[in-house]
């Protein structure tokens, strides 16, 4: 019995560290994504001297860009957020061929609607209001 808890142990801990190594690993490509997104936005913004290199930038802000891509980490890994994604696949789910559906997130929503008005003003003269109504949700 005795080897047997010895065996789940070990079995466990190697799922722990296995675990830990792949989160170490996501929480590193995220903060480097983050770092890159960062330099790339204070070189555009002027807020670095343009003598300074990524790397150099990745190097000198790679402790934020950790504490960055752990937050980051720690929210998508969150329960909230995943069922958020979950809400809006099956939202999504048929939707490929809409322009509007239930659960879109709502500046899509908003840009969509200004793309269907500049539509439908532009091409008001050619068609009916009917016509145009047909044509952009496809019925």
């Amino acid at each position: 019995m005795a080897m047997l808890d010895e065996e789940i142990a070990k079995s466990d801990a190697a799922k722990k560290a296995k675990a830990e190594e792949e989160k170490r690993i996501e929480v590193e490509g995220i903060a480097k994504e983050w770092a890159i997104k960062e330099y790339t936005l204070r070189m555009l913004g002027g807020d670095l001297d343009s003598s300074v290199s990524e790397k150099d930038f990745m190097i000198s802000a790679w402790d934020e860009a950790l504490r960055e891509a752990e937050k980051t980490y720690e929210l998508i890994h969150s329960e909230g957020y995943i069922k958020e994604r979950e809400m809006l696949d099956k939202a999504k789910a048929g939707s490929e061929n809409k322009l509007f559906w239930d659960g879109m997130p709502p500046t899509l929503r908003k840009k969509r609607e200004k793309m269907v008005e500049n539509v439908k003003r532009q091409y008001m003269d050619l068609l009916s209001e009917e016509e145009l109504e047909r044509i952009i949700l496809n019925e």
